[in-house]
């Protein structure tokens, strides 16, 4: 007969298998492994993570729930596709949060804070004027760390996984290889004017300016036609992980 402990850890292992499933996946969507519109099917996703199917498809349903895969009238299972609209919706969202989260942050920040801050500005400058090959996901990451430095020092907990539950979304992970090298630069000098506004603990200056950061990458994202772009000018990054939203722009003007 079974005994309740045995019960609790087959509960708990079924937990961290999807757990794990879902996680991995998630993340091989963000990286682009699995791009847009490819299938997802469990028996060789239960392959490649080591799973049974079960927390597959547990894991599969978790992200339907996120918007991060769709399920098709013939029960296949594909990475979701991004058109305009999705771009609007995330980075309006992005806006009203983020230059909240500046806003915040400006009156509470830490010199130590504020530091950091200035050292990913000066890293992200010099990584873009050297352009070695690596760069855009050079750049990339320490864009990341800046946006979510900014979120960290306004001590909301519920803020800032808001932010990365939006931020994750491999449309917005990404994006930035759409940019051209002067889009980049103003894009920095932004970062620079919010940690001025914090010195000066100005939360309206930060909230402004990182709500019209936010905007102009939206539209960057959606309209930018500016070339060549980030992704074309680095010998190793691959112009076509760049999330495609052409056709759906087309269909909206």
């Amino acid at each position: 007969m079974e005994r309740p402990a045995d019960r609790a850890d087959a509960d708990s292992g079924r937990r961290d298998a999807t757990e794990h499933a879902y996680l991995e996946i998630r993340s091989r969507i963000a990286s682009g492994e699995y791009p847009q519109g490819s299938p997802l099917p469990e028996a060789a996703l239960s392959r490649a993570l080591g799973v049974s199917r079960t927390p597959v498809r547990a894991a599969l349903a978790r992200l339907n729930a996120d918007g991060l895969v769709e399920q098709m009238p013939n029960r296949r299972v594909v990475v979701a596709q991004w058109n305009a609209g999705d771009v609007e919706e995330i980075f309006s969202l992005r806006a009203v949060l983020e230059s909240h989260g500046a806003q915040l942050a400006a009156v509470q920040v830490t010199p130590e804070q504020v530091g950091e801050l200035e050292a990913l500005c000066d890293q992200m400058e010099a990584a873009l004027a050297a352009q070695e090959p690596g760069w855009l996901q050079q750049v990339t990451a320490l864009n990341n760390r800046f946006h979510s430095g900014v979120l960290a020092a306004t001590g909301n907990r519920r803020l800032v996984a808001l932010v990365a539950s939006i931020v994750e979304i491999p449309l917005t992970h990404r994006t930035i290889g759409r940019y051209t090298v002067p889009e980049l630069e103003r894009s920095w000098a932004e970062h620079r004017a919010i940690t001025e506004a914090f010195h000066r603990r100005d939360g309206e200056w930060a909230g402004a300016i990182m709500r019209s950061h936010i905007l102009t990458g939206r539209t960057i994202t959606v309209y930018g036609a500016g070339h060549p772009t980030a992704a074309e000018l680095d010998p190793l990054a691959d112009p076509e992980s760049i999330p495609a939203i052409a056709d759906a722009k087309e269909q909206q003007r």
